[in-house]
């Protein structure tokens, strides 16, 4: 639009990366989220990790100040992102069973939607991005779990 703002539309993945504290196994092809509890005598997971990738579509519009002697500026970013459930993985390890590594939609919402902003000077900034609907589907146990990231950012 001018040097100041400028528009985009990108595309991109996401991988949320959860650890689960508990000996926990999720069940597959639930109708609903569920697990089962697995005694540390059967097997003690020293890893258990719940990931979903999404493949993202964010819609931005960027502010960007003047650039001072340096050639830095300030940039301010934020607008709607769209996401489409690619996979559901958990990813286990104990010594009893080895590395283990199971692909289901878990019941992961298969399309999120909400809103983001980026906040930076030169190449470092900070993000926060936050999805409207629930993290699951047909889980009336996690209604209400919604999705909220945040960090640091580098190149932006």
């Amino acid at each position: 639009l001018s040097d100041h703002f400028k528009s985009y539309i990108s595309a991109g993945f996401e991988r949320n990366y959860l650890r689960l504290k508990e000996n926990i196994l999720l069940k597959e092809d639930s109708p609903y989220l569920d697990y089962k509890l697995i005694d540390k005598s059967e097997a003690d997971y020293k890893k258990n990790i719940f990931t979903s990738t999404y493949l993202r579509l964010p819609v931005t519009v960027e502010w960007r100040s003047d650039r001072n002697s340096h050639g830095k500026r300030v940039k301010v970013a934020f607008g709607a992102m769209t996401g489409i459930l690619l996979k559901g993985t958990q990813r286990l390890k104990s010594d009893a069973n080895g590395k283990q590594k199971f692909k289901n939609n878990y019941n992961l919402a298969s399309f999120q939607y909400g809103p983001f902003v980026r906040v930076g000077y030169g190449n470092f900034g900070i993000f926060g991005k936050y999805y409207v609907n629930d993290m699951f589907e047909t889980s009336p146990d996690q209604n209400g779990v919604n999705n909220l990231t945040f960090g640091l950012t580098l190149g932006f």
